[in-house]
């Protein structure tokens, strides 16, 4: 199989840390397309080769090679980063080669999940709320606390995709009923304040 057959959302964990035992990278889209295009340097160290791609039955594959397919005509972005020597090697389709894996248990998926949204926090990392433009801000870790309640609370694959799919947006999670209203936020958030 590979990733020019994927059909539908998909959760990529990679950059898996021996050291830690885990991978250190999540990222989640609801189509594989953009996934699919590489530039020609980074592909060329194959930065996915190893990591995991998770489908909503619960499917896991190991990205096991790359091939780059088509290149794209280049962009302002090529021409002005080959005139200060960052050369991107061009822009290209490209097809990931999957070896498919196991299954895993829901519980070890989330397990692995949290770990990766513990150290990438750029994915879930709600810059307004956390500075808040909204009220008044809510720190990282009471952000990412409700995160992993709601990722918790999934009863299964799909579940896990609706939640990562609402793009941690609180309003519309409060709305859906996936998440706690700003004011319950707030209140941990002071409690958290008061406890230290």
């Amino acid at each position: 199989m590979n990733t020019e057959s994927w059909n539908g959302p998909f959760i990529f964990l990679n950059n898996f840390d021996d050291k830690r035992g885990d991978f250190t990278s999540i990222e989640y889209d609801d189509e594989i397309g953009d996934f699919n295009m590489v530039y020609g340097k980074s592909a060329a160290k194959n930065p996915n080769i190893g990591g995991e791609l998770y489908d909503m039955s619960g499917g896991r594959w190991r990205i096991i090679s790359l091939e780059k397919i088509k290149e794209h005509p280049h962009k302002w972005w090529d021409i002005i980063g080959r005139s200060i020597d960052r050369d991107t090697g061009g822009l290209w389709t490209a097809r990931y080669n999957l070896e498919p894996l196991a299954p895993l248990e829901l519980d070890e998926v989330k397990t692995r999940i949290f770990r990766a949204l513990d150290a990438d926090r750029d994915v879930w990392r709600d810059d307004e709320l956390v500075a808040g433009e909204a009220g008044t801000p809510i720190s990282e870790e009471v952000v990412l606390a409700e995160l992993k309640k709601r990722l918790d609370d999934a009863h299964d694959m799909a579940a896990i995709f609706q939640v990562l799919d609402q793009g941690y947006d609180f309003d519309d999670a409060v709305a859906d009923g996936h998440a706690m209203p700003m004011s319950e936020l707030r209140r941990r958030e002071k409690e958290e304040r008061r406890r230290r």
